[in-house]
């Protein structure tokens, strides 16, 4: 008895692969100050006051970080001493914020900012104007904020949404619910660069000579 000729369909999901391993897709996470190796506790803070709304927002990046870490991403903070030097030694990046800029554009393929702290919101302030960088940005806001009258509200965002940003506003104490929207932004930004990039890496499949499949390149 004849023993069956493995189709490309068989052999597809040990050889094919994507262009771009999404272990190289990088994604900035930005919010209140938070060292990269440290972990927050689940915080006990109402999310009605300004330090409660800042605490949830460090936990929160916290989360967001191990999410997209589990999922296969690279996660990177602005904090990193070693994002910092690397821009400096490369780029000739004086301070942080510059640093932040290069990072942002040349470098990540997604940003999630809970723009909440002084410095967070200073950061999505530096990112809304620049097209190139605020069409790849996720901003979580505060539910607390969709309706105010603030210079937050009523001028940064606009702009940031003006350059193509994407902001959505989602209660800081549902947990699930930001870390969720920020895990999906980030696939979401991942699918889209393996469609733009218009190939898969099907090397092994030209080698395996599979000629005659739908993966014939001859």
């Amino acid at each position: 008895m004849n023993k069956r000729r493995p189709s490309a369909l068989d052999i597809a999901p040990d050889r094919i692969k994507p262009a771009f391993e999404q272990a190289r897709f990088r994604v900035f996470v930005l919010g209140p100050a938070l060292k990269p190796s440290q972990s927050v506790s689940k915080p006990r803070a109402l999310a009605s006051i300004h330090e409660g709304v800042i605490q949830h927002a460090r936990y929160l990046r916290c989360e967001t970080r191990k999410s997209l870490l589990s999922a296969g991403c690279s996660v990177d903070f602005g904090e990193a001493k070693e994002l910092q030097d690397f821009w400096s030694k490369n780029f000739r990046a004086r301070d942080l914020g510059s640093a932040e800029m290069l990072h942002a554009g040349k470098a990540c393929g997604a940003i999630i900012i809970f723009p909440s702290s002084v410095g967070s919101i200073s950061e999505l302030g530096m990112f809304a104007p620049l097209g190139r960088i605020a069409i790849k940005t996720l901003a979580i806001v505060h539910k607390h904020y969709e309706k105010d009258k603030s210079f937050f509200r009523k001028a940064l965002l606009e702009i940031f949404e003006q350059e193509n940003g994407k902001c959505i506003f989602i209660n800081y104490t549902n947990h699930k619910a930001c870390v969720d929207a920020a895990v999906k932004f980030v696939d979401g930004k991942y699918q889209k660069l393996l469609r733009d990039l218009h190939h898969i890496d099907d090397g092994k499949l030209k080698e395996a000579n599979y000629r005659g499949t739908i993966f014939d390149r001859s």
